[in-house]
């Protein structure tokens, strides 16, 4: 065995190891998840820019690959571990000033190991015993307050969550019934995956991955979490079920599915975008945000998915941990209250506001630019027309809470305090990181003045309308269609559709 392949497997092994420390140490807890997520940055940091297409696979125990558990290290890996490391580096240097003690850490921690191990899973069944613990940690996590409101968003994301792992695993066993493995090159190989098969795999990792009609908990979870989860949910946890899909391209992509989950993106960016513009709650605000961006990666799923990930999960960890220090400076979540207090906010906390509003909304030289820009070209013309409509749609949704920050800035506030506090040294490494990937990627595309005007007019007239139009009088959050059992029945209807389907096809 080669020293790759050893390192890769020992490396794979000590993520379930490492968080089990942060136990034995009270205070230096927080410490070593710090320096573990530190640690991994720099390895892939590496990799990402001075080995691009580094790929290496190995099984575990020196079994067959039909026999083993195969993990890989590829491309798509390495954008979802460096982007995960960044993030959840991020949020453990904003949460340690905070009152958590060692078990959060070492929560977090572990729900951070048990991602990587899922970025270098290449079969179905270990693919889920990632996705289950890493949703069991998640539930932890999300009520970890013990608030009731939390309680029943971390009972809404089990019970919708227990649903899709039962479609998933009868998936699993139908593959496994025809193909006697599990592991995806193998299948791969082979070739004639089931279709019905496809069906309850591609609809359980839906459900997981943020999707308009799949991921009916993420509103709740996200909003009523607290700061340092909903950006850990909303920047990696929902990226789960993504790069299963996005994993398992080789089994589904010839397949009718194919076409399913691209239109299924189309429907979740329009979607998000136009629940988020009816919002007051800025982390409403922000959770419907998550499922319109998860749109865009859904439709690049066969193209430029993995790299757009990567930035959503930079620029949308940003966004949610200065909306903390906002909700921590005024007391409130509601857009209307923050416009009419009396209270003013540092200019830096608006600077760092605009490096993330300007990457997530898709302007040149800012993160996200080149990847919306490589997307967009691998897709319809009508496909194109409804993103810029969605691009202004997100500007003008981020651009309300950008408009408000603008009236409440005082460019007096700037004194040296402000820079020592870890919640704003948080925000200002990951814009660091959204401005050096930004200018990078740009600078490696040959763009041209009529490319640069298609992206910044959408951002333009976003921002211009929030300005303009009046906030809403009242919110428009659509109980009935997030109530539980209206969300099972629409699961129910979706497979019974998916048969109706094949059987008429065949």
């Amino acid at each position: 065995m080669s020293f790759e392949n050893q390192f890769l497997q020992f490396f794979s092994l000590s993520q379930f190891l490492i968080p089990f420390i942060v136990l034995f140490f009270e205070k230096k807890g927080k410490l070593i998840s710090l320096l573990h997520s530190l640690g991994i940055i720099g390895i892939f940091l590496f990799l990402l820019l001075g080995k691009p297409g580094t790929e290496i696979s190995t099984v575990f125990g020196g079994w067959q690959i039909n026999q083993g558990v195969q993990i890989k290290l590829d491309t798509s890996s390495v954008y979802f571990i460096l982007s995960a490391s960044i993030v959840f580096f991020s949020t453990i240097v904003y949460s340690s000033q905070k009152k958590y003690d060692r078990k959060f850490f070492f929560l977090i921690d572990l729900v951070y190991g048990t991602l990587i191990n899922l970025f270098l899973s290449n079969d179905l069944f270990n693919m889920y015993v990632c996705l289950e613990l890493t949703s069991l940690i998640s539930y932890l996590l999300i009520s970890s307050k013990l608030k009731n409101r939390q309680v029943w968003a971390s009972l809404k994301y089990m019970i919708l969550s227990a649903v899709g792992f039962n479609f998933y695993l009868i998936g699993v066993a139908m593959i496994y019934r025809s193909h006697g493995t599990l592991n995806l090159d193998l299948i791969a190989i082979s070739g004639n995956v089931n279709d019905m098969a496809l069906i309850f795999i591609i609809v359980a990792l839906l459900v997981k991955s943020g999707t308009f009609l799949f991921s009916m908990w993420l509103p709740s979870a996200h909003s009523e979490a607290e700061i340092p989860i909903s950006a850990i949910l909303s920047a990696v946890i929902v990226k789960a079920g993504i790069f299963c899909l996005i994993r398992t391209i080789p089994i589904h992509e010839t397949s009718f599915m194919s076409g399913f989950i691209v239109y299924i993106g189309l429907f979740t960016m329009i979607s998000g975008m136009i629940l988020a513009m009816l919002q007051k709650d800025i982390k409403l605000i922000l959770a419907f945000s998550t499922m319109s961006q998860v749109g865009y990666i859904l439709m690049g799923i066969y193209s430029n998915g993995a790299q757009y990930a990567f930035c959503h999960a930079i620029f949308k960890s940003s966004i949610f941990l200065i909306i903390g220090i906002i909700y921590a400076h005024f007391g409130t979540r509601n857009i209307e209250k923050i416009k009419k207090s009396k209270k003013k906010i540092s200019i830096l906390v608006l600077i760092l506001f605009s490096v993330a509003y300007f990457s997530i909304s898709g302007m040149p030289f800012f993160l996200g630019y080149s990847e919306k820009k490589l997307i967009l070209s691998e897709l319809p013309e009508f496909i194109k027309n409804m993103s810029i409509v969605t691009s202004v749609g997100t500007a003008f949704y981020l651009g309300r809470i950008f408009s408000v920050l603008i009236r409440k800035c005082d460019f007096k506030i700037i004194s040296i305090k402000y820079f020592v506090k870890n919640e704003l040294i948080a925000v200002l490494f990951l814009a660091i990181v959204t401005l050096f990937f930004g200018i990078k990627n740009t600078y490696g595309m040959s763009i041209k003045t009529p490319d640069i005007l298609k992206s910044v007019l959408p951002v333009i007239s976003g921002l211009t309308l929030s300005f303009i139009i009046p906030f809403n009088n009242s919110e428009h959050f659509p109980d009935k269609l997030f109530n539980i059992s209206n969300i099972l029945k629409i699961y129910v209807l979706i497979i019974g559709f998916f048969i109706a389907v094949l059987k008429f096809a065949y």
